[in-house]
Formats: structure tokens, sequence, C-alpha cells
């Protein structure tokens, strides 16, 4: 289960947006998804237009499963492969790992990406002295 105050991140936020994007079905106004939501249609505007980029996981979960039609498991996907692919973890093989264990959870995905984010800043700090 994925905890609700958790901060996302701005190039976290882009990732999935951009798949918000794509979820959105063609010729769907914003007014439509704004009344699901409860998000005025100016806010989903700046949001959809990388305007404004929200730091609570809260936001996501509602436009994407209210306003989407996502459920809570590809909520929680979404969000697992934007952390991902910002941290730089572009392996297949290492994305449906995390994706795919059953009995890992999301606070133990985290820690990976966390450790795995550690590990970059460590080497950057390396090449640079």
């Amino acid at each position: 289960m994925t905890n609700k105050k958790q901060k996302i991140s701005k190039g976290v936020g882009k990732i999935i947006i951009k798949e918000m994007i794509q979820k959105i079905p063609d010729n769907t106004p914003l007014k439509q998804i704004s009344k699901k939501t409860g998000y005025t249609e100016a806010y989903l505007s700046q949001i959809t237009n990388y305007a404004r980029i929200p730091e609570k996981y809260e936001v996501y979960e509602i436009i994407l499963s209210k306003g989407l039609g996502a459920n809570r498991s590809e909520v929680e996907d979404i969000v697992m492969e934007a952390k991902l692919i910002d941290a730089g973890i572009a392996d297949p093989a290492i994305t449906l790992m995390l994706k795919e264990i059953p009995h890992m959870s999301n606070d133990e995905k985290q820690s990976i990406i966390d450790a795995f984010d550690l590990i970059q800043t460590r080497r950057q700090k390396k090449t640079r002295i």
C-alpha cells in the first residue's frame, strides 16, 4: 500500500503526467475529468501542460483513478515506473523484477530505488574529484 502523503519529485511528476496524458481518451475534454476529480479545469490544464507539477501523490492518484478510471494497482505501477525511469534504472529486467515480485512491498521497492540513487550520487561525486 502506498503512502498517500509521500512527495513526488518534479522529475517523477513529469513522467507521471506524460503517462496520464497518454491515458486521456481522444476528444475527452478536461471539463469531464474535472467533474470526476473535483479539480478545476484550469488546474488540470496547468498540470497537462507541465506548468504545474504537483508534489502530492494524492493528486496523481485522484486524477488517475477518479478521472481516468485506473485502479489502485495501476496507479502504484505508474508511480513506481516513473520513479524507476527518473532514477535511471532503464534495465527492463530490473523493472520487471520490481513489478512482478508478489511479496515485495512498495516500501521495499522504494528502498531499492533509494539505494540505486545513492550509488549514482556517489559515483558522480567520485568522477568530479
